[in-house]
């Protein structure tokens, strides 16, 4: 073989490919391909690895998907806009912050059951309590800003101004967001998105981890530090004064 699975998988972070694309263009089934870059498979068929290998490497046509991702190679980071995110997206996950590029990576089902239950909490009690918000569940394109710069889709959303909300998305800061923190999206969560959500207006902002069992929650018009909080407790929700809690262990199996 003439790379390695950890060079592909640098290649496939920096051309934004998918693993369904991967698993399209290779010819390899999607299933092997993801059970091989995750490491549950250890020892690959030797024409699996081919037929990677071929595809990474270039020798085997990659038609549109290659296509689309070169279209994005003449920019630098800070550069990208709403029209380079709308192509990026429908090539694959993908998110836009100040101008930079981000692949989101892949999710994991534990992250997608976490925020299904985070989001079915505030709909129950938002519903129960009458409050004019709406809660939302990824993907659901936002943009803080409301410019051509930044489009971000977080894991749970709660809008209480409905001006915001638009047929293809939030334009404004949301009021609340939570993230739920996983190997690709780690760094982006804690640094880039946090300054994000800080500047852009955000109210409430939560880092939830699930290997830590934490709950970081930033408060940002009231806090000038984040409270931090075990999965052995309901956490607090701020901008409706606590009265909502949210029990992240009930999403745990």
């Amino acid at each position: 073989m003439s790379v390695t699975i950890e060079e592909m998988k640098a290649v496939k972070r920096s051309r934004g490919y998918s693993y369904e694309q991967v698993a399209e263009l290779s010819g390899v089934p999607l299933s092997t391909v993801l059970k091989i870059f995750s490491g549950e498979t250890r020892s690959p068929r030797y024409g699996t690895m081919q037929a990677l290998d071929r595809f990474f490497t270039g020798s085997t046509g990659q038609g549109a998907v290659q296509e689309r991702a070169m279209s994005f190679a003449h920019k630098q980071p800070g550069e990208y806009t709403a029209e380079d995110y709308c192509a990026r997206i429908r090539a694959g996950r993908a998110e836009l912050i100040d101008g930079v590029m981000y692949d989101m990576g892949e999710f994991l089902l534990k992250h997608q059951v976490m925020a299904g239950e985070i989001y079915c909490q505030f709909l129950h009690f938002i519903r129960r309590s009458r409050i004019d918000g709406i809660p939302f569940l990824f993907p659901v394109d936002v943009c803080p800003d409301c410019d051509e710069r930044t489009t971000v889709r977080p894991d749970v959303t709660v809008v209480c101004d409905r001006a915001k909300i638009r047929e293809n998305g939030i334009y404004g800061a949301p009021d609340f967001i939570a993230e739920i923190l996983s190997p690709d999206s780690r760094q982006r969560d804690c640094i880039q998105k946090l300054d994000k959500y800080r500047s852009s207006g955000v109210k409430e902002y939560w880092i939830v981890d699930p290997d830590k069992e934490k709950v970081i929650a930033y408060q940002f018009e009231e806090e000038l530090y984040p409270l931090v909080y075990g999965f052995d407790m309901p956490v607090p929700v701020g901008i409706f004064q606590g009265e909502c809690r949210i029990d992240i262990r009930q999403s745990l199996w």
